[in-house]
């Protein structure tokens, strides 16, 4: 009889241990199915996602491009510009000052797009005047961007987001040479 009950508590133990690598493996393959099928659900909602994402970053630069060229194309502006580059080595805070008078209302534009910076750079490499948020230092990490060491090479407009410590950023530099 003691045979019969350990023979019997031994078999109950192999179907409860059948039963539970059985009922694992059923879980673990449902899983697998279950997370491929939210794979294939969530794939194209992530592709839209990243398209729309991309998109509106191009939005952005188009908009801040067309709205930035539109402003250095106003005749006061060119003509601070020149004036500065005429002036060489010489102070150009009241140039700066000036052009940040009258580059204010494109710079609240940029910030109400999302971006935070409006940097003029000419084309020897000087920062003409970087309009940004008070907490955003003024900084090397923009200055070393290629940007303006590409403008004199290519003889071309050089503009698009920058992405830095402090945050996104719309930089266009000028060959004004």
């Amino acid at each position: 009889m003691r045979t019969d009950t350990a023979r019997n508590s031994m078999l109950l133990a192999l179907v409860a241990a059948v039963t539970l690598l059985v009922g694992g493996i059923g879980l673990a393959l449902w899983r697998e199915q279950y997370l491929d099928q939210q794979d294939l659900l969530l794939k194209p909602h992530l592709d839209t996602l990243r398209t729309s994402y991309a998109d509106t970053l191009e939005m952005f630069r188009l908009a801040a491009s067309a709205e930035v060229h539109s402003q250095m194309d106003r005749p006061e502006i060119l003509a601070l510009i020149t004036h500065a580059l005429d002036s060489g080595t010489t102070d150009l805070t009241p140039l700066q000052n000036r052009l940040r008078n009258a580059l204010t209302q494109t710079y609240q534009r940029i910030q109400d797009w999302g971006g935070d910076r409006l940097q003029i750079n000419l084309a020897d490499g000087r920062i003409l005047l970087s309009i940004h948020q008070p907490a955003a230092p003024e900084g090397q990490q923009m200055a070393a961007s290629p940007s303006p060491r590409l403008t004199p090479v290519e003889k071309r407009t050089v503009d698009g987001l920058e992405v830095g410590r402090d945050g996104v950023s719309y930089r266009c530099v000028f060959p004004l040479t």
